[in-house]
């Protein structure tokens, strides 16, 4: 997904860390209703109710078939999101700042998570994840084709959601966080 029609809409349903849970829940269980989006997330289900109204808006989820009214469920819309922040005026680049610290706040919340309960996983699962911070020289042509892979690598698997019937059985959730970022000279009031 691109941010062309509506980026400061998208952005701010990002920025909110309860519609990233309510994101991450769709993801790891399927459909579910504003009521069971609530008692998984420990909120109102009206509360629930006009946060996956928003994601819907801006087209995160959709309306799952097989229900109606207030017991309508809803699914997670596979997808990748880019922003390309030299389009973004003034407004857009404060609402990805904020977009960003929460989903920083959410992979932090993740990794602390998987550390504090990863016995509860079997070996297998708990030898193939990884985390790993490497500091590359590379030129910006370089890094765009790392990009690229990485993108082409992935694309297979986003469209595979809780509730898509050709995911396997054995398949997992698993939370990517991936940043490619110059790292900016220091200078030494900065260091200080």
């Amino acid at each position: 997904m691109s941010f062309d029609d509506s980026p400061l809409g998208s952005l701010r349903a990002l920025s909110h860390p309860l519609r990233l849970r309510i994101l991450k829940l769709l993801e790891a269980s399927g459909p579910l209703t504003a009521t069971q989006v609530a008692q998984r997330v420990e909120a109102s289900p009206s509360n629930c109710s006009f946060h996956l109204r928003v994601l819907a808006r801006e087209g995160f989820i959709t309306e799952a078939p097989g229900g109606s009214g207030r017991a309508r469920p809803w699914r997670l819309v596979p997808q990748v999101v880019d922003v390309d922040v030299d389009t973004l005026d003034d407004d857009g680049r404060a609402q990805l700042r904020h977009a960003v610290v929460a989903l920083v706040e959410q992979y932090r919340r993740t990794t602390l998570e998987w550390l504090d309960r990863r016995d509860e996983l079997p070996a297998d699962w708990r030898q193939a994840a990884t985390s790993r911070q490497m500091l590359l020289r590379l030129t910006a042509a370089e890094l765009t084709e790392i990009n690229d892979r990485i993108s082409e690598l992935f694309a297979p698997f986003v469209d595979r959601v809780g509730d898509d019937p050709h995911t396997p059985d054995d398949a997992r959730s698993v939370a990517v966080t991936l940043a490619t970022l110059p790292v900016l000279p220091t200078t030494p009031e900065r260091d200080s």
